[in-house]
């Protein structure tokens, strides 16, 4: 038995090695994966660390397509290419892009200068009224040559009216095709960026929505609206020739017809742009998400690193297009306010006529100067709509992108 005992002992110390063993494997194994671990975890650190953002800011503007924008600076005249905002992203990005009080005190500079170059017109326009007055007044009987001369005078200063209608009708039909043109070079910049930031959907959806409604705001005011206004002035004023046939009605119908259509237009942008870009928007950041928490949670090293890599790229990008967004408002305030102000200042100084002429005793040269000056008031009133109307595409662009990065 004891013989038997003594071999059975370096079997059983056989047996048990291998499971030593194989404990002691797997104990080296983990402490390795642990090792390894906190080396890979502390390596991309180390990475994301040395990532500078301004790098960050140079590729993407490297990588942006300018020369939209840089052809679009090349059409401008030498009035505006002064007062248009210096187009320098990296100046932009640290705020340093606009002058805000500069750009305000140019507006302001510009409605007294047109102002004064309009006082020659108007001053012309008063003479005629005046001499109009006098040869109402001084006519012996009805159909005497000073029915005559009332009524040249009065052609006259319908001409008169007219050419500074005409005027005021090409300063706005420039002014709605410069902005849709700069609308159209700013839109490949902002989606590229909208993107970037991770609303890719959003900028599938939103970019076609936006040329076909840029497209089609131009084309309707220059086509509709503004004949329009032009019919309306033309049949107000002539109306007031004699007062056999008075035509106040359809002018006030033609003006009703053109503030419907703009009001129309408004809406219909408005709705159709913030419905697409919502909808894709909410949907891109959840995406973003969803694909964040994957890879940090079942790619715990590299995925933690993508993360944060992913996170400084998307702040960089949020960063450029909120100072494009900038940049896009103080051109479109350059392109849209100036010729506003020009339209705004020949509508005031046309009721200012009509106004000074009523007292003289003869109504129907005040009321032909009113609604001229209506008609203008109208022509401001489009060109104004349609400034807005591209702020507010730019500004939901800028809230997609703002949107999709909060739903992160």
């Amino acid at each position: 038995m004891i013989k038997m005992t003594q071999k059975n002992r370096p079997l059983v110390t056989q047996k048990k090695r291998p499971f030593a063993r194989v404990t002691l494997l797997l104990m080296a194994v983990l402490c390795s994966l642990t090792t390894s671990s906190t080396v890979l975890a502390a390596s991309p650190g180390s990475e994301a660390a040395s990532i500078d953002p301004k790098d960050v800011l140079d590729a993407q503007i490297g990588s942006l397509d300018l020369s939209a924008m840089d052809h679009f600076i090349t059409t401008l005249d030498s009035e505006t290419l002064a007062l248009f905002p210096e187009f320098d992203l990296r100046a932009l990005a640290a705020g340093q892009g606009v002058d805000w009080g500069n750009l305000f005190s140019q507006l302001l500079r510009q409605l007294f200068r047109e102002i004064v170059l309009n006082a020659n017109l108007i001053g012309q326009m008063v003479v005629l009224a005046v001499l109009c007055v006098v040869l109402r007044h001084i006519q012996l009987s009805e159909g005497s040559p000073g029915e005559l001369a009332f009524a040249v005078c009065f052609l006259t200063l319908f001409v008169l009216g007219i050419h500074g209608f005409g005027f005021a009708q090409q300063t706005a039909v420039e002014a709605v095709n410069r902005m849709s043109n700069f609308m159209y070079a700013m839109l490949p910049m902002m989606v590229t960026l909208l993107a970037a930031v991770g609303g890719i959907g959003s900028a599938a959806m939103i970019h076609p929505v936006m040329v076909a409604m840029i497209g089609l705001t131009a084309r309707l005011v220059c086509t509709v609206v503004l004949p329009l206004a032009l019919f309306s002035a033309v049949v107000g004023a002539v109306g007031q020739i004699s007062d056999k046939y008075p035509l106040s009605k359809m002018a006030g119908l033609l003006r009703t017809a053109a503030t419907s259509i703009l009001g129309l237009g408004l809406c219909i942008f408005t709705g159709v742009i913030t419905v697409r870009g919502l909808v894709a928007s909410v949907a891109d950041g959840l995406t973003i998400r969803a694909a964040k928490y994957v890879s940090g949670s079942f790619i715990p090293v590299v995925g933690k690193f993508f993360s944060d890599t992913a996170e400084l790229i998307t702040g960089c990008s949020l960063l450029l297009k909120n100072s494009l967004s900038v940049f896009g408002v103080a051109g479109l305030i350059v392109i849209c306010a100036f010729p506003a102000v020009k339209i705004f200042v020949l509508a005031l100084l046309y009721r200012l006529v009509g106004a000074l002429l009523q007292p003289l005793g003869e109504p129907r040269l005040a009321d032909a100067l009113t609604a001229m000056a209506n008609a203008l008031t109208l022509v401001f009133a489009a060109v104004a709509v349609v400034g807005l109307l591209f702020f507010v595409g730019l500004s939901i662009m800028t809230g997609l992108s703002n949107l999709t990065v909060m739903a992160r």
